[in-house]
């Protein structure tokens, strides 16, 4: 497989990243978001919750460093990649449909899928994950806003949210 390292938090890296894709390929069919920053805190009073590593107050450094990457870094990489979908033909056959008032064309191809990676953590609350979780919820309500605005274009937007994993499978 093939993959373009990409700083999301700098806008010419990922213009370089999609030029490049869309260069080498000649057309970009599909966008895998999955940069992430972890930002463990809370806002409640420092040293009086678990006292461990993520018993932090948050800082505006940290809210802009999460936010800026998991969500601000997601959304530039999807208008990047757009105007590229858009030009791809749509793929997946059409379906004739007459009942008696005349033949309906269903088109039910895509010009482009982009995956958000999300997390369990954007459905459910947990100590001290105030900016993990906030930015995963985020990314979550994006891909559901961004998936009305491309559907009309053919541009498929979902996303998926893993949880933990254990290693004795």
């Amino acid at each position: 497989s093939d993959y373009v390292h990409t700083d999301v938090l700098k806008s010419e890296s990922i213009r370089s990243m999609v030029e490049e894709v869309g260069t080498r390929f000649g057309r970009i069919d599909i966008l895998v978001n999955n940069a992430a920053s972890f930002v463990f805190g809370h806002l409640g009073i420092e040293g009086q919750g678990s006292r461990t590593g993520t018993d932090r107050k948050i800082t505006d450094d940290d809210w802009n460093e999460i936010l800026q990457t998991n969500v601000i870094g997601y959304s530039r990489c999807i208008e990047a990649v757009v105007p590229w979908m858009r030009k791809n033909e749509l793929s997946g056959p059409e379906y004739h449909n007459d009942q008696g008032r005349g033949t309906t064309v269903i088109r039910t191809g895509s010009k482009g899928a982009i995956v958000n990676v999300a997390s369990i953590s954007g459905l459910i609350a947990q100590p001290e994950f105030v900016p993990y979780n906030v930015s995963k919820a985020g990314i979550l309500v994006m891909t559901k806003c961004t998936a009305m605005d491309l559907a009309g274009w053919k541009i498929r937007v979902n996303s998926i949210s893993p949880g933990t994993v254990t290693e004795n499978l």
